[in-house]
């Protein structure tokens, strides 16, 4: 038996709104919205279509939720299916539940966005990953 006196013990948290890319963006300066994307957040981003970087910076994304007590979230992605892929493949190694999916950038940012599908850099919506739930 296990003696949790002056414990709490709750089942794990929920998290419905997280963008996993922007662990790195926690604490930077702060400024107004469109801003602070422009500065941050779009730049960051990019660096997730490397398969190598975006599985290393998921894993402490997740680690971070499981040390606070997060089991499940709705974590946004970059535009880059990489990013989804990385980050579902450290959600199995931890047997978490997640749910997530690449997102668009606003019009002009990367050179792509809805109105783009069927041009070379969006050849087909069913080629591009929408995400996964576990």
């Amino acid at each position: 038996m296990i003696d949790y006196s002056g414990k709490i013990i709750t089942p794990g948290l929920v998290d419905t709104h997280v963008h996993y890319p922007q662990i790195t963006m926690i604490s930077e300066y702060g400024e107004q919205l469109i801003g602070w994307l422009n500065t941050y957040t779009f730049p960051t981003e990019i660096k997730y279509s490397n398969h190598a970087y975006a599985s290393q910076e998921a894993s402490v994304f997740l680690d971070q939720l499981v040390k606070n007590g997060t089991t499940t979230a709705l974590a946004f992605a970059t535009r880059s299916p990489v990013s989804v892929d990385a980050f579902f493949e450290q959600a199995l190694k931890r047997n978490m539940r997640m749910i997530s999916g690449w997102r668009w950038p606003p019009d002009g940012v990367l050179n792509c966005s809805v109105s783009h599908i069927g041009s070379p850099c969006c050849p087909k919506v069913s080629e591009i990953s929408f995400g996964h739930a576990l």
